[in-house]
């Protein structure tokens, strides 16, 4: 599925521009995943993933973060 015409390099601004089309009030669009990403971090650290494939995953759940602005 695509986003404004996006599969990859979606932002924030994309997610809220859906978001208001479907009528998903603006408290609750992100509520669950603030503040979180310390959780997925200790998840993933105690995962079976092998430790460079576990890297690679932290490193893409940071940048997904910080590019929705969910720090």
């Amino acid at each position: 599925m695509t986003i404004q015409g996006k599969k990859g390099r979606i932002k924030r601004e994309d997610i809220d521009l859906l978001a208001n089309y479907l009528g998903i009030p603006e408290k609750i669009r992100f509520e669950r995943f603030m503040g979180k990403k310390e959780l997925f971090r200790s998840r993933l650290a105690g995962s079976l993933l092998p430790g460079e494939l576990a890297e690679a995953f932290d490193k893409l759940l940071v940048e997904r973060f910080q590019r929705l602005d969910l720090d």
